[in-house]
């Protein structure tokens, strides 16, 4: 997060200028890699860097519990809004559409939530995210 931090604020335009604003892509910056993150890492680890035969069902469940209320936080969050810290994209959205891919990629069902599926998908429509957010899993 610190580079897309520093990326944004020397480019400028996905740096929230007004104050408000700026803490508020923080704040959700900050909940991603403390909160989001770590909730979806264990399903990530055991089901695609573990092998098969090694894989720990219960970390798998555990973590796709831990991280089921907090898309359903994003998604309440985001029927408010276009984006993470308002109407347009900033570089609070960033880290948080990199967990989302990371956790749509995985071998999972996943429940519809229409409102972080709108957000998703617009980010995902992005010429940047080309040759990311299109590529599986490794």
């Amino acid at each position: 997060n610190a580079i897309v931090r520093y990326l944004c604020a020397k480019q400028g335009s996905l740096y929230p200028e007004p104050l408000r604003e700026r803490f508020d892509a923080e704040r959700w910056m900050d909940w991603q890699q403390t909160t989001l993150n770590p909730a979806g890492r264990d399903a990530f680890v055991q089901l695609i860097r573990t092998a098969p035969e090694q894989r720990n069902a219960a970390l798998i469940e555990r973590s796709a519990a831990a991280i089921a209320p907090l898309w359903d936080l994003l998604d309440r969050h985001l029927a408010r809004q276009s984006f993470m810290a308002g109407e347009s994209f900033t570089m609070a959205d960033i880290p948080i559409a990199c967990d989302a891919h990371r956790w749509r990629g995985l071998p999972l069902t996943h429940a519809a939530r229409p409102h972080l599926d709108r957000w998703y998908a617009r980010i995902a429509e992005h010429a940047s995210a080309r040759g990311v957010f299109d590529v599986p899993l490794q």
